[in-house]
């Protein structure tokens, strides 16, 4: 019979080992980026881990903060104000998912990020106190800003 201390150690290590996996599978979707291509994925993957965070707490899977929402709007915001300059015209590689309209509708696509800058922000400056009805409202803002811009402007992912 295996002793208690050995079982946890070997919990602890498969734990490790898929987390350098699903790490490792984070970074491949990344290969080949460079300069400003690899920055607007980083600020992409930023952005949406401040959504995963800010949706697990309207979904009820964690429990509402109304600062950690705030927060993750400031994330969000912090992010979609550089953004246009993270979309340089020749930066469409092969490794980014940005589609040509990016640059061929340069007007819808700075209008998008206006507008994601705009919901970021009503997000961000959201009072302490409020509630979750008012930052689902807020947050479903943000949201709808990032999936007409996606829709628009960003390829499928490769299945």
């Amino acid at each position: 019979m295996m002793n208690t201390s050995l079982k946890i150690g070997r919990n602890i290590c498969a734990a490790a080992l898929l987390g350098l996996t699903v790490a490792a599978g984070g970074a491949a979707a990344h290969d080949g980026a460079t300069g400003v291509v690899k920055e607007r994925m980083d600020a992409m993957k930023t952005m949406g881990g401040a959504m995963k965070q800010l949706a697990a707490m309207m979904k009820g899977q964690s429990p509402f903060d109304a600062m950690a929402a705030t927060q993750a709007g400031m994330t969000i915001q912090g992010q979609a104000e550089g953004l246009l300059k993270l979309f340089p015209k020749g930066s469409d590689d092969m490794s980014s998912r940005a589609k040509p309209e990016v640059w061929t509708k340069w007007g819808e696509f700075e209008a998008a990020t206006a507008a994601l800058n705009k919901a970021s922000a009503a997000l961000a400056g959201a009072d302490m106190g409020a509630g979750k009805s008012d930052i689902m409202a807020l947050f479903a803002g943000v949201g709808k800003s990032c999936k007409g811009c996606h829709e628009q402007f960003r390829k499928p992912k490769d299945k």
